[in-house]
């Protein structure tokens, strides 16, 4: 029972939820309203279907839809907003019915929210905690011996190169193995 709790809190990662595209909706000017239908995949398969309905200021999409069953048979109605462009133009966002700022992605959970209302995480966010510069260090040792890990022994200079970039090559490696190795020690 406590798995299956905390796999409830857990975040999903955003790239998992189905989302509106501000960018990816037609403009519809004054006085015009235009009817539509949106789908998602996951993995080939069509796993959601929207129908909605967009006016110049407005973005309206009718309740009780697949993406959230529990929901009541009310509307949802999303307002536009517009910011004016440096060259001319106007770029459409919409506002977050729940803390009202301005975004280009609204996630369907249960009430279109935006990432932060949604209170989940892009998969990178997820991922475990990264020692900073590791991919630099690797990249090194890389170019010094080809077979060369992190757990080896720092590489021999090579003919071509000045001592000062090897020297510098080997410092920037020696400060990430301290740093690897606090992260493992703690």
């Amino acid at each position: 029972m406590r798995a299956f709790v905390q796999d409830l809190q857990k975040p999903k990662p955003l790239d998992r939820l189905p989302r509106v595209d501000c960018s990816k909706l037609p403009l519809a000017h004054e006085g015009i309203r235009i009817d539509g239908q949106l789908s998602w995949r996951q993995h080939g398969d069509q796993v959601g279907l929207l129908a909605f309905s967009i006016y110049q200021d407005r973005l309206v999409l009718p309740g009780g839809e697949r993406f959230a069953p529990r929901r009541s048979k009310c509307r949802d109605t999303i307002a536009f907003e517009f910011t004016n462009q440096p060259f001319g133009g106007q770029r459409r966002w919409f506002s977050c019915p729940e803390c009202h700022s301005r975004v280009r992605l609204l996630f369907l959970v249960g009430v279109p929210r935006c990432r932060k209302c949604v209170g989940s995480k892009y998969t990178c966010q997820l991922e475990p905690t990264r020692v900073p510069g590791l991919e630099r260090a690797l990249e090194i040792r890389k170019r010094l011996d080809r077979q060369s890990s992190i757990a080896s022994p720092f590489p021999r200079k090579p003919r071509d190169m000045h001592w000062k970039t090897w020297y510098r090559f080997r410092d920037q490696d020696e400060l990430v193995a301290m740093r690897l190795f606090r992260l493992l020690c703690v």
